[in-house]
């Protein structure tokens, strides 16, 4: 492992010290010719972006666990190089975020206990996609169930993918705004607590630390720049 980190150090260093402007190089400490071996090419002085076919053909693919949420798989793939591997990922049915702001100064935030982390976390209103719903269906569902509020105004900000290593899960971040109280209805199982939290608070909660987890972080930074009219 330390070879491997000291191999990568030295193979960025040499790019760097003596690779002449607009050229690309393969160190000989990572260019092996064998199949399956790692490839690195170091470009320096370019904005150009690759144009390498970096697919992975699926061969075979078989169902490791399949639970109420997520289901995993392992499928053997074809690697550029010929060679072959074995991926692990879990498919997962999307996700709908609602960064919902009573006004241009304010959000809703939930505080929930999440199990995984053994910890209480602060977060934007969020829920899965359903089989057959719209994204922007289950933002509307969702803002209702967990917070009580309709919204007036949607605007869908972009789409992420936050674990592309190992998931397939895209989250679908969306701002509502011209909010009414109606009332809400938790799932069974669900116990939340929802309030509001003034903008510029929210994001020291975020640089503190206080707020960590990824998809209400990116919202409320999109926030900051909406409400400054820069998105």
């Amino acid at each position: 492992m330390l070879w491997r980190y000291w191999r990568w150090g030295y193979c960025l260093s040499r790019s760097w010290r003596f690779a002449s402007p607009r050229s690309s190089t393969r160190c000989r400490h990572c260019s092996g010719s064998a199949p399956g071996s790692a490839i690195a090419i170091h470009v320096q002085g370019t904005t150009a972006v690759s144009e390498r076919d970096l697919t992975e053909h699926p061969l075979d693919s078989k169902t490791v666990y399949r639970g109420r949420l997520l289901q995993v798989q392992e499928d053997t793939v074809r690697l550029p190089d010929g060679s072959t591997s074995r991926r692990e990922y879990i498919v997962h049915p999307g996700a709908a975020v609602m960064l919902a702001m009573p006004d241009a100064a304010t959000v809703i935030m939930e505080r929930q206990y999440r199990y995984a982390l053994r910890a209480h976390v602060y977060e934007l209103p969020a829920g899965k996609i359903d089989a057959g719903e719209a994204p922007l269906e289950t933002a509307k569902r969702e803002l209702l169930e967990e917070t009580g509020y309709r919204a007036g105004e949607w605007r869908h900000l972009m789409t992420t993918y936050p674990v592309v290593g190992y998931s397939n899960e895209r989250i679908e971040l969306y701002l509502a705004r011209d909010l009414e109280y109606v009332g809400h209805a938790l799932d069974d199982g669900e116990f939340l607590d929802v309030f509001t939290l003034p903008l510029r608070e929210a994001l020291d909660w975020v640089r503190s630390g206080r707020i960590c987890e990824a998809k209400t972080v990116m919202c409320l930074l999109l926030a900051e720049r909406i409400v400054a009219g820069r998105w």
